[in-house]
Order: C-alpha cells, then sequence, then structure tokens
C-alpha cells in the first residue's frame, strides 16, 4: 500500500507548491526598432497571473553627460489579477545613475491592460553598460534580457 500523495502548500493561501512549479514558465524576446533605440521582453508565470515585461531605452548609444529614457511596460495576459508587481531597473552604477528611485510597484494589474514604468538615466563615464528590468510577481522574479548601452566621449556636462 501506498501513502497518499498530499501536495505541499504555498505560504499563502490558494497557491499549492506543486501547481506553481508546473506553470512557472520565463521566456524572452528580442528586437531592435533603429540603431538608436531597443525593446526588449520577458515573461513570467505564477499561477493564474501571466506578467510580460517590454523594456525599451530612448537611445542605445550616448554621450558623457547624456541622460536618456528608460521604459518598462508591464503586460498581465492571464486569468487573474496581479495584486503587487515591482519593476527594478538594473543598471550598473560605475558608469550610469538613475534618477530617482530604481524600483516602482505596480498594484492591481488587470488581466489585458498593461501598465508602465520609466526613468531617467545619466552617463557618468565612457565604457558599455547592460541595462535591464526585473519583475517579481509573488516572489518570483525573471530578468529581461539586457540592452546593451554605449556611452562615449569626454564629460560635456553634470549629471
Amino acid at each position: 500500500m501506498t501513502d497518499p500523495v498530499v501536495p505541499a502548500r504555498h505560504p499563502r493561501p490558494g497557491f499549492a507548491v506543486p501547481a506553481l512549479l508546473a506553470v512557472l514558465i520565463a521566456g524572452a524576446t528580442a528586437g531592435a526598432t533603429n540603431a538608436e533605440s531597443a525593446s526588449i521582453t520577458a515573461s513570467v508565470t505564477v499561477a493564474s497571473v501571466a506578467v510580460s515585461v517590454s523594456m525599451t531605452v530612448s537611445n542605445t548609444s550616448i554621450r558623457v553627460g547624456d541622460t536618456l529614457k528608460a521604459s518598462a511596460t508591464v503586460s498581465n495576459s492571464g486569468t487573474a489579477r496581479a495584486p503587487k508587481v515591482i519593476v527594478a531597473l538594473r543598471v550598473d552604477a560605475t558608469g550610469l545613475r538613475i534618477k530617482g528611485g530604481d524600483t516602482v510597484t505596480i498594484t492591481n494589474l488587470q488581466p489585458g491592460h498593461p501598465k508602465s514604468a520609466s526613468w531617467s538615466l545619466c552617463a557618468l563615464q565612457p565604457g558599455n553598460y547592460l541595462v535591464l528590468a526585473r519583475v517579481t510577481v509573488d516572489g518570483v522574479s525573471t530578468d529581461s534580457p539586457a540592452v546593451l548601452l554605449s556611452v562615449t566621449g569626454q564629460r560635456k556636462k553634470a549629471c
């Protein structure tokens, strides 16, 4: 006789751990709209919430002292709302500075109703730097593919 299988329970009611692991899917796509900007997408599925993030930077080649905009659009293609989605911009702090905070919390992300977060970045020194977005839903995170940002020239103005 075998023992009955009892699924382990996630600390949050309504989420079975085996079900959570069975539906955890992370994927990514990338594309360039032109030589100056880039757009990337990554996704994570938790239970009946399927969140994807598309990140765009306004320019992939800038000079020291220039600023650029990084934007993340978060979508939910699942069947349930995502009560809390944390979107964090990840950059190399030696070459880029995020003006303001690096994390945005999106609440009540309904299926089919994307929401956006944006950041302003300033180039501190020449070099090549990776910029990406990290999305966290119910403790599960995925990183977007990185955009390579090239910073050239000498400091022309302070950030």
